[in-house]
């Protein structure tokens, strides 16, 4: 039997990445075409996907005829995460896969993924990839974080590595990516280590509770929304968070408008509901663990002897004074079972939510540039970024108005000229590769590409007006001596700014020999650095 800790109940909603969910709709799989027997992968197939987890096939329990795989392909070596799951590394890429066929095989062990195309539709029909469980994994302020899809597929087809997939799908703040993964998919037993095996609660719970706590994670999802997972337990915990005696264990993961005064759960009604709402309950479900909100009943041991998921019902925080909270819990399991009881006191509640992070930008809308009777300047770093090219920060100012920095990685054919770009035009750098280099702060300063509005200039040396680019491009020509530039970038909240300018840009400055690089001025003082400060240039 598991012993049951609050805190590992509170955390269990990280395992839902581990299986699927049970919907109703979507279209049956199309046969993928026969690849050739030596498929060649050529670059428009995105990322190259080299590692496997939790590939998991769950059979057709969640619903007749239709058969569920599950499992997650990662473009880097795994670490382990705070619950010892395999997890992408800073800047590696997870993505979870979770699709629904007519195909499927007696166990896991003659399973086999089925060749077709599944579109990213929610419902649990053949052919689909479910929303909530398909979705990419990145490594963020030291642990997993969850990034959603809007759209998306998956293509499978045999090869003679095993299976070829190629996925394409579109991020909800409109970026894409694109992956793919040959070799071999050897499907484990989704009930390998699970609670799959305990029983669940049959007979009616009204309980008083005499404890609660848990864990705040803020506006997780960047959706508005507070998330809490809180336990409600019927005898008090020990210091490892077990039950000191038999009893129920109720844990909830809940959501509330936030509050940015302090952490506290507002009072009022909660629904069980799958919206993720303000003022909702997630209802729980098993997927190789339980996740959401759980019943269990725990013995004198601390084992966990039945466990139901709640999917009904609600609960009421009543207004209390202080810190303490008044709960009347009218809750049904999935098999129609009440969960009853009350709960007076004070809820220990852990900060674990994710600090926002204040945007690189100040614009509110989309602007043009003025840079009429505008000048430019250029710096020449050489080799900064040690792969073999050139590195440069073309500045354009009008004075006490509007001005821009545009760093960027170039070949290393001139210190004194900015090359020009083939084809005419500078795209984002990807990797430190030829580009533009994307805006971003830190400690020394602006970093990259940044719009700048002089005339916010103040005594202090303060600046109020500016923002970053993360995504655009620069078009440059010359002739005669005279530079025709156009530029269009967007900033974190998606405001587009651009402009054009032409004019004489003066030989570069050669800064080859400083050892950091920053453009200029720090999200709030408008000053120049190197390594430690680099000279105001005025």
């Amino acid at each position: 039997m598991k012993k049951f800790y609050h805190t590992a109940l509170l955390l269990g909603s990280i395992l839902a990445l581990s299986g699927a969910c049970n919907n109703d709709n979507g279209t049956e799989p199309t046969p993928g075409p026969q690849p050739d027997p030596t498929p060649d992968p050529v670059q428009e197939w995105g990322i190259e996907m080299i590692n496997t987890t939790k590939v998991l096939y769950y059979g057709d329990r969640k619903t007749p005829g239709i058969y569920n795989y599950f499992f997650g392909l990662c473009d880097s070596e795994f670490i382990q995460d705070e619950q010892g799951d395999d997890a992408a590394p800073e800047g590696g890429k997870l993505v979870f896969f979770d699709l629904y066929s007519s195909v499927g095989a007696e166990s896991f062990e003659t399973a086999e993924l089925p060749e077709g195309t599944y579109t990213l539709t929610e419902g649990g029909q053949p052919g689909t990839l479910d929303p909530y469980y398909t979705r990419l994994q990145v490594w963020q302020n030291g642990k997993q974080v969850s990034v959603d899809f809007s759209a998306g597929s998956l293509e499978v087809t045999n090869s003679a590595k095993g299976k070829l997939l190629k996925a394409e799908f579109t991020l909800t703040d409109g970026e894409t990516l694109k992956c793919y993964y040959e070799g071999a998919l050897t499907f484990g037993d989704p009930d390998e280590g699970s609670d799959e095996g305990i029983p669940p609660i049959t007979e009616p719970v009204d309980a008083e509770f005499v404890w609660g706590g848990g864990i705040y994670y803020g506006d997780e999802y960047g959706t508005g929304t507070d998330r809490f997972e809180i336990s409600f337990t019927q005898t008090p915990v020990n210091a490892e968070g077990i039950m000191t005696g038999a009893g129920h264990n109720i844990v909830l993961s809940l959501y509330a408008e936030p509050n940015e005064a302090f952490i506290a759960l507002p009072a009022g009604t909660y629904q069980v509901a799958g919206t993720y709402a303000p003022g909702t309950i997630e209802p729980g479900e098993f997927v190789l663990s339980y996740i959401g909100s759980i019943c269990a009943k725990v013995d004198d041991a601390g084992n966990a002897v039945a466990i139901s998921p709640i999917t009904g019902g609600s609960i009421t925080v009543y207004e209390t004074s202080g810190w303490s909270y008044d709960i009347e819990f009218n809750l049904k399991t999935d098999q129609g079972i009440d969960i009853k009881g009350r709960y007076n006191g004070e809820i220990e509640l852990e900060d674990q939510s994710t600090p926002a992070q204040e945007s690189n930008t100040t614009l509110t809308g989309d602007y043009k540039l003025n840079l009429e009777g505008a000048t430019a300047t250029l710096t020449y770093y050489g080799d900064f970024y040690e792969n073999g090219t050139a590195n440069w920060i073309l500045s354009i100012e009008k004075e006490q108005g509007d001005a821009i920095d545009i760093e960027l990685i170039t070949a290393p054919s001139s210190q004194t000229a900015l090359p020009l770009p083939e084809g005419g035009q500078y795209n984002m750098s990807v990797d430190y590769g030829i580009g533009v280099v994307k805006g971003e702060s830190s400690p020394f300063g602006m970093l990259g590409t940044w719009y700048i509005d002089l005339s916010t200039l103040d005594a202090d040396g303060y600046i109020y007006g500016y923002a970053a680019a993360i995504e655009g491009n620069i078009k440059l020509s010359e002739e005669n001596g005279i530079y025709n530039i156009s530029f269009e970038f967007v900033d974190d909240l998606y405001n587009l700014f651009y402009g054009q300018w032409s004019g004489t840009i003066p030989e570069a400055e050669n800064q080859s020999g400083m050892m950091q690089l920053s453009t200029a001025k720090t999200p709030r003082q408008a000053s120049r650095f190197s390594l430690a400060e680099r000279p105001a240039r005025r």
